[in-house]
């Protein structure tokens, strides 16, 4: 029997964001949300989507979504395509998939794999809310473009 594995999502990949697609389509299927969660960390705007970097014990939060993975190789497959971190995908990667503690919002603590950004953070603009469904807490230039964004999708 395999090993129960979680993936913690905070930006594009949360529901809400992807629309009738592929990668929604593998989200449902290949994963089951579990509920809200958060993780150590800052998110940052990195073009028009966010990037994750993960903190130790600084008391900076990153919120999302939490969900355990029912087909691994499926959805990691199409995910580190999405991604760029995929080994087709040319180096250096701008995201790797690593492990991290993550928080539900009962408390428990669980393991899940996330998506961290390992690019230049230098001009990149901080998230400050370390959530990128509040842009009320982004930097002035930044809130157009997710209330944009977010209008376009609806």
């Amino acid at each position: 029997m395999r090993e129960e594995q979680f993936l913690f999502v905070y930006g594009t990949l949360r529901r809400g964001v992807l629309k009738a697609g592929r990668l929604e389509e593998v989200m449902t299927q290949d994963a089951e949300y579990t509920g809200p969660a958060r993780a150590a960390g800052r998110l940052y705007w990195v073009s028009s989507y966010p990037g994750y970097v993960m903190t130790q014990g600084q008391g900076e939060w990153v919120s999302g979504e939490l969900y355990r993975i029912v087909n691994p190789d499926r959805l990691f497959g199409q995910l580190d395509r999405y991604e760029g971190c995929s080994s087709e995908d040319p180096q250096p990667h701008e995201y790797e998939r690593i492990r991290t503690e993550v928080y539900e919002m009962n408390g428990r603590e669980t393991e899940a794999w996330v998506y961290h950004y390992t690019g230049d953070l230098r001009g990149e603009e901080r998230i400050l809310s370390g959530d990128f469904f509040q842009p009320e807490c982004l930097p002035e230039q930044q809130t157009s473009r997710a209330v944009n964004q977010n209008a376009k999708e609806e």
